[in-house]
């Protein structure tokens, strides 16, 4: 330590060093630390004290340094040497109020009566008011305390001021002050001290005790010291402050005319009438040159200091200046311009340049372990754990065609443990891994030129596992590891696989030990090895997947001279099981005709749809829509729209089915002279039917007039021809059934249902409710019989169809 700090000489010994250090920093860090230490250090090194001194006396150092190096007596025994020069510090009239005031708090620690006395009697000579102020605060605030700690104190002050007058201050009002609180508790005593040239206190000082057992601790202690705030709050808040000066343009802007804010702004500002102040009339330019002031005085002003700390419990816990303040910043707008714009420039460009590109992560949680003790005293270890690693690897790389490689993977292990583990003797147990495991590839080529764009995917060479978990038991023994064997003979092993599409294939797999069969099987996951994975597996039938667009103009009819823009798509898949599909788009724009495509020959699919707008505005517009399935129209739509100087108008809508052999239209009129005569038509023609309907409506102005005719004729006798002989059949059909004998008697199935169907019959004739008129006193009710209506129906039905003999 004494090398470190050298006296405060500036000069830095350790040269083992290898980043460069700042002296005077240096220097304060040693004496912060060496305050910490105290009275520690100074049994160890004696020597250091004179070092220390000698730093406090040096002027030539920062005032932070001296005052470092009074505090570092703070927990320290205060011999003569010590005590004479901090009493030459505080008695030193050319020092700063700041470094004498903690010369004077050190030797209030633990002062003797010369002490004391020597200060009372210098309170006279003292000329700093700041300085008088605040040491008779203290010594009034030591006088009126009750604890018992201060009554040695106390009467050596009492017995400097025998035949004395007390000494005595104002109230706050901007000189520096000590303040006490005590209670029975403990007590709060701050320190505030100022300096002559300034109004912003130089150091701010809280600290509170605990009172137990009558013995005082420190339960904390806060302060901030400070410099070179006066010039920003001058700049802000002074007389050719920013603040002000706004404040009376806003004034004088207002005028008389808004009394309550000038009001307002005059409790703001309050000596704003009695400055008598030249305000230009421009007050915009004013208020802009009061700002470029502000920023002028802020920027070349020197840069305010400040330092706080913390002790606890009577330990310092640490400091903070604004310089570190400063340092940390720079330091986090550098990571952040890092890892804002460096970083992700860089993984851009790894990214666009290279398809070997591997990002992984490795997170280990859920470490958790416990130990049992046992009867034969070995003890046995549980423990828990597990680990998510996700990744991927890929990334973009530029040649002749552009090759995207993406390949994410997550893997999930949970690892359980349970055995005996006795350091560098026994380590015998059992393991548990239960795994989860994901992964997909995606492997592409890119290819681009004037008019097409080719995407070509490779299939895969290897399995992929979509979702795998497994669990397993592993044997641990003198630094070996086995898997521990299934107990149960029955092993389930099935693998099921679906076809997905061409080239691939989607398979479960299936594994578990049949427990179920031995009464004295372990439970579940004892059982051994056991895996469920869901996976896609290629056939090898497929080397490639291939995506084509080609956008081109093609030239049809007589001579080329139709211009057709064409969009194709073609889907291939290359190699033994090679399939083809294409769906193409073309716009002929002479004819105005829009057709779509698609053929896919391995599944005898080739349909088409077709949609053209012709026509003109004399003979009226025309939209046809046709649906083909390989070149034959499967479905006609047609729309026909005509419009004739508001005076004739006509809208058809017709369907067309040549499958079905059917045909409807739909057919409006409007003629518009003399009269107004609209005419509604609808034809429907299927197979073997027509229907018409036609509506007219005429109106004169006076009388409407309408008519309905409606025609409708149906041969659908012909279409189910010889009905003649199916009926015949039918009949012939159910007296064969009827005349059948039931066995083992001389009947026939016809004497059963004719005698069922007559026993029917009489039933329903016995359908009666009765009901005799009323009589004096008479409570009888009518007997009601109810046979499902349906059944006479039915009855009545086949008794007039069948003749039953």
């Amino acid at each position: 330590m004494e090398t470190l700090l050298n006296d405060c000489s500036g000069e830095v010994q350790d040269i083992d060093s290898d980043i460069a250090t700042d002296p005077e920093e240096m220097s304060f860090l040693v004496l912060r630390v060496v305050g910490v230490m105290g009275q520690a250090m100074q049994v160890v090194n004696p020597n250091l004290i004179s070092s220390i001194l000698r730093c406090a006396k040096k002027t030539d150092i920062p005032l932070s340094n001296q005052k470092a190096a009074i505090h570092a007596f703070r927990l320290m025994g205060i011999n003569d040497e010590v005590s004479n020069v901090l009493m030459e510090i505080y008695e030193d009239p050319q020092s700063p109020v700041e470094k004498r005031l903690s010369a004077f708090l050190i030797l209030m620690k633990n002062p003797d009566q010369a002490i004391v006395r020597n200060i009372v009697n210098n309170l006279e000579n003292v000329k700093d008011k700041q300085l008088k102020s605040f040491v008779v605060s203290y010594l009034n605030n030591i006088r009126n305390s009750d604890e018992p700690q201060m009554h040695q104190l106390k009467e050596y002050i009492e017995l400097t001021l025998k035949g004395k007058k007390p000494p005595t201050n104002k109230v706050f009002d901007g000189m520096s002050r000590n303040y006490k609180v005590d209670s029975p508790l403990g007590s709060i005593q701050s320190n505030i001290i100022f300096d002559a040239t300034d109004t912003f206190p130089k150091e701010m000082m809280l600290e509170t005790t605990a009172k137990v057992f009558d013995n005082n601790y420190d339960i904390f202690e806060i302060g901030v010291e400070g410099t070179g705030f006066e010039p920003t709050i001058d700049a802000l808040f002074g007389e050719r402050g920013f603040f002000p000066e706004s404040i009376s343009r806003i004034m004088d802007l207002a005028g008389d005319k808004i009394p309550l804010f000038r009001e307002v702004l005059d409790r703001v500002a309050p000596h704003q009438g009695k400055i008598k102040r030249r305000v230009p009339q421009d007050h915009l330019r004013g208020l802009q040159e009061s700002f470029r002031r502000l920023i002028n005085e802020v920027r070349f002003s020197s840069a305010p200091e400040a330092t706080a700390y913390l002790q606890l419990l009577g330990d310092e816990i640490g400091y903070l200046k604004t310089s570190e303040m400063r340092k940390m910043a720079e330091t986090l707008f550098m990571y952040y311009h890092v890892f804002t714009r460096t970083l992700p420039a860089k993984a851009f460009f790894a990214l666009t340049s290279s398809n070997e590109n591997e990002v992984f992560a490795h997170y280990i949680f859920m470490e958790n372990a416990f130990t049992r003790p046992t009867a034969s005293g070995f003890p046995l270890k549980f423990s828990l754990a597990g680990v998510l690693a996700p990744g991927a690897k890929g990334g973009l790389a530029h040649s002749t065609m552009t090759d995207l490689t993406f390949m994410p993977s997550v893997g999930l292990e949970f690892i359980t443990q349970m055995g005996v583990h006795i350091p560098d003797y026994v380590d015998a147990g059992i393991e548990m891994h239960t795994n989860m495991y994901h992964e997909s590839s995606f492997k592409a080529k890119v290819a681009m030129n004037r008019n097409q764009i080719r995407l070509s995917i490779p299939a895969p060479k290897s399995n992929i596992q979509l979702l795998s978990i497994s669990n397993k038991l592993l044997s641990v023994s003198s630094g070996q590891t086995k898997i521990v064997p299934s107990l149960v003979d029955d092993q389930i092993d099935s693998t099921n696989c679906q076809p997905l599409f061409s080239g691939l294939k989607y398979c479960t797999t299936l594994r578990y030990s049949n427990s179920t069969l031995m009464d004295q099987a372990p439970y579940y996951p004892l059982t051994g090895e056991t895996k469920f994975a869901v996976e896609i597996q290629p056939t090898g039938k497929v080397s490639e997947y291939t995506a084509t667009i080609t956008d081109e103009i093609l030239r049809e009819g007589e001579k080329g001279r139709h211009k057709v823009k064409s969009l194709k798509l073609t889907l291939k898949t290359e190699g033994e099981d090679s399939t083809e599909a294409t769906a193409s788009l073309k716009y002929n724009r002479n004819k105005n005709i829009f057709l779509t495509e698609v053929v896919i020959p391995d599944y005898d699919v080739e349909a088409g749809i077709k949609l053209a707008v012709t026509g003109s505005n004399a003979d009226g517009k025309k939209i046809t829509i046709d649906v083909t399935n390989k070149n034959i129209p499967q479905l006609t739509l047609v729309g026909r729209s005509r419009l004739e100087m508001m005076r004739d108008a006509m809208l058809q809508l017709q369907l067309v089915i040549p499958a079905l052999k059917t045909d409807a239209s739909v057919t409006a009129n409007l003629r518009k002279e003399e009269d107004v005569l609209i005419d509604l038509e609808t034809i429907i023609h299927l197979p073997e039917t027509s229907y018409q309907q036609k509506t007219s409506l005429k109106y004169n102005g006076d009388t409407f007039e309408v008519e309905l005719k409606s025609d409708a004729s149906s041969e659908i006798q012909k279409m189910i021809p010889n009905l003649e002989d199916h009926h015949r059949q039918l009949q012939q059909l159910i007296e064969d059934m009827l005349d059948q004998k039931v066995a083992k008697t001389d009947m026939k199935l016809r004497h059963i249902v004719t005698k069922g169907i007559e026993v029917l019959l009489t039933f329903d004739t016995c359908l009666t409710y009765t009901t005799p008129e009323p009589r004096h006193n008479d409570s009888r009710q009518g007997k009601f019989i109810y046979i499902a209506p349906f059944t006479h129906i039915a009855i009545q039905t086949a008794l007039q169809r069948h003749t039953i003999r």
